[in-house]
């Protein structure tokens, strides 16, 4: 019986402790804390596998990293475009809005996001079933020469182009 409880305590020192850090470790990547360390440096098996939960946690670090650079790029890029572009969900509700948009409304993206389409942009009412069949047809949508009324009251005409992206 001495020994078997002496064999527990090795086994749970040499295995189940190990894997319970392990295990704790995970979560605090799942949870996204990606700076902390596993601190496990063994010469066995379980030390391999914490140096490899290691480089998986680095692999996902440098993935966030390129996602971040690669979504700044794409903001620059929609927001130097001098046309009007904004992003609807199925909703119809903006999820992207461009720096034209918001020239053209007054409205920066923050204030924006999440608003019907029809209340973001008001001069757009007309047109909101034509939004709505590129949506549910997935097909591009176009028409041309449309009035409406600037900043200052004037009437501008503009084609407006419906993308419907997947």
């Amino acid at each position: 019986l001495l020994m078997l409880i002496v064999l527990n305590l090795i086994l749970s020192r040499a295995i189940l402790h190990p894997v319970t850090h392990l295990k704790d470790a995970t979560a605090f990547i799942v949870k996204g804390d990606l700076e902390r360390n596993i601190g496990m440096k063994r010469g066995d098996e379980l030390g391999e596998l914490a140096d490899s939960f290691e480089q998986m946690r680095d692999s996902v670090r440098d993935k966030i990293e390129e996602l971040r650079t690669l979504r700044n790029y794409l903001a620059n890029v929609i927001d130097s475009m001098p046309s009007i572009l904004v992003g609807v969900d199925k909703d119809c509700r903006v999820i992207q809005w461009n720096r034209a948009a918001r020239d053209a409304t007054g409205m920066d993206a923050g204030q924006a996001a999440g608003l019907d389409l029809a209340q973001a942009m008001p001069f757009l009412k007309g047109e909101m079933d034509t939004v709505k069949k590129a949506v549910l047809e997935r097909s591009v949508q176009y028409d041309s020469k449309v009035p409406r009324q600037d900043a200052e009251g004037r009437i501008v005409y503009e084609d407006i182009t419906i993308y419907p992206l997947e």
